[in-house]
């Protein structure tokens, strides 16, 4: 827990623990606190909340595991402990509304906790791409273009089929200047899951061709220079993906929000 907010260096993020008297709670999560690589992630959200003039602060070291993947994996006393931890934290600081960057602690908020917590039901649960959406609606955010390329978006499973959030990724990235966005044959309903859904994430796959590398090819055929998703684990695999299907310096993978923090406007 030690090193939680490493990702925030710099960036003099405020702590609900220290003092920060906003409603709404920017819920990191493990993976974009603690992947060098993906703490670029809650990086760009920070500036583009700032940017925007969105209130917000953080649970800082009070920020403990969302437990959905502990669930998963059948722990269920585990996840009851943490998740009376997490609500505790939102009940303490009178937190009305969650923000985050990850599917799965989204869908774990918005779904598993209300059914365990009474005090989350009256909660705002919100995907960090629903509120790049209206902050881009709003005009509260000016973007400007960061040079022509094309992407593609990869729908993670847990946004995607399971909470029905296919639009506001989309909407956003029709929104930059300069973003042409194409869409892969399997998408939004019928997308293909990254392969690392149910935790196997942590599970050595057996020989033969990876999921991901199957997405990757998928993404490639659409002559997209970049793919964009919105999950930590999503990107981890998909990135992973084009080294080892030979795709290096032809794809890139990004998370929307770093696109978005990339065109923000002067």
């Amino acid at each position: 827990m030690g090193k939680r907010m490493v990702w925030a260096s710099g960036l003099d993020i405020p702590v609900f623990a220290d003092g920060a008297k906003e409603s709404t709670c920017f819920y990191v999560g493990c993976t974009f606190a603690y992947d060098a690589r993906l703490q670029e992630v809650p990086r760009s959200a920070a500036k583009i909340f700032r940017a925007a003039r969105y209130g917000f602060a953080v649970l800082g070291k009070d920020e403990v595991c969302c437990s959905e993947f502990i669930r998963g994996v059948g722990e269920d006393g585990l996840f009851t402990e943490l998740a009376e931890q997490n609500v505790g934290a939102f009940d303490r600081y009178a937190i009305t509304e969650i923000v985050t960057p990850c599917p799965h602690g989204f869908h774990t908020f918005g779904v598993e906790y209300r059914r365990l917590a009474p005090s989350m039901k009256p909660r705002t649960v919100l995907h960090t791409s629903q509120v790049l959406e209206r902050l881009i609606a709003s005009r509260a955010l000016t973007l400007a273009a960061g040079g022509a390329r094309t992407v593609t978006y990869h729908d993670p499973c847990f946004l995607g089929r399971r909470n029905g959030v296919y639009d506001a990724p989309r909407n956003v990235l029709r929104s930059i200047p300069g973003v042409r966005l194409v869409e892969m044959p399997r998408s939004r309903e019928r997308s293909l899951c990254c392969g690392g859904g149910g935790g196997r994430m942590w599970v050595e796959a057996g020989e033969g061709e990876k999921i991901a590398e199957v997405r990757i090819r998928e993404a490639a055929a659409t002559g997209a220079e970049t793919v964009v998703t919105a999950c930590p684990f999503c990107f981890s695999n998909l990135d992973d993906a084009v080294k080892t299907a030979g795709f290096e310096g032809r794809l890139v993978v990004k998370d929307l929000t770093e696109l978005v923090a990339e065109s923000l406007g002067g």
